[in-house]
């Protein structure tokens, strides 16, 4: 019996590595605008990867959004198609620009509210497509 509860004890104590775990930094500013409410603008962001699993994945593709209609500005869904491998237990970053379309600017025109953006990556792990899904606050 004790055995039993030992060995049950131990297994939920690992940390379930089931996919790669990703976060995403915005690298460049939103340029001001003095247009029309309705112009996009590009927007520089790096997703970087860390793949804890004993083999190597391939990212395949990151969908990117912002999370309502409330923050300094709006991305519609966005889908990049990547072929990256991260090698296992390894570390990887990629680049990727989204157009996006201001939504509180200041007089000057700048973007300074922060936006919540969420995505989902999909990775070919042996096989198999595997998805991570990710959030963050971004500061302007």
């Amino acid at each position: 019996m004790l055995l039993t509860v030992g060995l049950i004890a131990g297994c939920a104590s690992r940390p379930a590595a089931m996919a790669p775990i990703l976060s995403i930094v915005q690298v460049s500013r939103v340029s001001p605008v003095r247009t029309a409410a309705e112009t996009t603008v590009p927007v520089d962001y790096r997703i970087d990867i860390e793949n804890p699993l004993d083999h190597s994945v391939t990212l395949v593709s990151v969908e990117i959004e912002t999370v309502g209609e409330s923050g300094g500005y709006l991305m519609r869904r966005v889908r990049h198609r990547f072929s990256q491998v991260v090698p296992a237990h390894g570390s990887s970053s990629i680049n990727l620009r989204a157009w996006v379309q201001p939504l509180q600017m200041t007089d000057s025109g700048q973007v300074v509210t922060a936006v919540m953006l969420r995505g989902t990556a999909r990775f070919e792990s042996e096989g198999s497509i595997v998805q991570s899904a990710f959030t963050k606050r971004l500061a302007q």
